[in-house]
């Protein structure tokens, strides 16, 4: 069984599940807005890791897509719960840095619950996510392995720019080696 690192265990706790606990219904993704109302957070693209994705599936359409365009498969695990992980995906968002991402890369996002959820999947690709999410594996269009996240690199995304995140992906494409953003 993996265990969450102390800081963010603490924080899922404190964050997500005692105020989701709190709720009567039980745990949902939507935030809500008064009586009757709700913000479905998957809808207004605040989460980005999607309950229902297929991740196996998700992957094999990335690498038919990468292979059209030669381009790298980008695989990110990561969690909705996690800080760093949401932070990581506003940078890639941004319009500093997703024509690079869109050029250069597929991006497929695979969602690792609370380190209970396509831990099968990690392991196919050669993933680690033992130092903490997000976590990344890179893949050429011909399915060679580029890099892997091994060392917590993209872990402290809550403190990264725009421009720290488009030098690490320059550097995986480029050169074809993942380097701490």
């Amino acid at each position: 069984m993996r265990v969450l690192p102390k800081c963010c265990a603490a924080i899922a706790l404190h964050v997500f599940v005692l105020p989701l606990a709190a709720q009567e219904d039980g745990p949902t993704d939507s935030v809500g807005l008064g009586e009757g109302a709700a913000l479905d957070l998957h809808a207004a693209g605040a989460l980005p890791f999607r309950d229902d994705a297929d991740a196996a599936s998700d992957i094999s359409g990335a690498i038919t897509e990468a292979r059209r365009g030669d381009r790298i498969v980008f695989i990110e695990f990561g969690a909705n719960w996690c800080p760093d992980c949401r932070a990581l995906h506003k940078l890639l968002e941004s319009s500093e840095v997703a024509p690079y991402l869109e050029e250069h890369f597929v991006l497929v996002m695979v969602d690792v619950g609370y380190f209970d959820k396509n831990l099968d999947i990690v392991e196919q690709v050669g993933g680690d996510i033992s130092r903490g999410i997000p976590s990344a594996v890179f893949l050429s269009s011909n399915l060679e392995p580029i890099g892997v996240t091994r060392n917590g690199e993209l872990e402290p995304a809550r403190t990264f720019g725009t421009t720290q995140i488009m030098r690490f992906l320059q550097s995986v494409n480029e050169e074809l080696k993942v380097v701490s953003p």
